[in-house]
């Protein structure tokens, strides 16, 4: 996540600009990662920081990064963060980093009942172009479980990159999403309708 930072803010100032004139409201957001952002990290009026309890990964796991717990309690605890802001600030679109429902599975429960209290909110999955290698994208994708719950609970899928240098095709490509909910929109993410 620490390493898409970027992105994503430059993801928030382009909808902070683009969403005000096709919907004639006010834009208000929340930017939600595990690492605090440094002061350089400026981000557009309305918005604001949410951050999570860190995670490190270490030897291939994620652990927490200072908290004294086990990794199962860091879960819990993103996830209850989680569920109570996404139930509080009901999002018409959230969009995820990298895993689907979080390093640690946290944010399965938040975005099922996400779907049940909120049902029109959009939520897409943001990808780089370059995970990781075929074989860990691979297993990070079966461990997602069954791809209809995938698809119930993701919108869309937007790859950031530029297609030409990688088009990120199977096996990299989440199954649940290999055709039209698929997007690779470059340096410019998509604004929703």
């Amino acid at each position: 996540l620490h390493d898409a930072l970027p992105i994503y803010l430059a993801l928030a100032h382009h909808l902070a600009r683009a969403l005000p004139g096709l919907t004639g409201r006010d834009v208000t957001g929340l930017v939600i990662t595990g690492l605090a952002p440094g002061q350089e990290y400026r981000l557009p009026d309305g918005f604001d920081w949410l951050v999570l309890p860190g995670i490190k990964k270490s030897e291939g796991i994620y652990q927490p990064q200072r908290l004294r717990i086990t990794h199962e309690d860091l879960g819990e605890v993103r996830s209850a963060l989680l569920n109570g802001v996404l139930s509080t600030f009901a999002p018409d679109l959230l969009i995820i980093d990298r895993h689907a429902y979080g390093v640690h599975q946290e944010l399965r429960e938040p975005l099922t009942h996400l779907r049940r209290t909120h049902p029109t909110a959009r939520v897409v999955l943001g990808l780089r172009e370059v995970l990781d290698t075929p074989a860990t994208v691979q297993r990070e994708w079966d461990e997602l479980g069954e791809a209809d719950t995938l698809r119930r609970l993701i919108d869309e899928v937007w790859v950031y990159g530029d297609a030409s240098v990688h088009d990120l095709a199977p096996p990299a490509r989440p199954p649940h999403r290999r055709g039209s909910r698929c997007t690779t929109p470059g340096t410019n993410p998509p604004v929703p309708s």
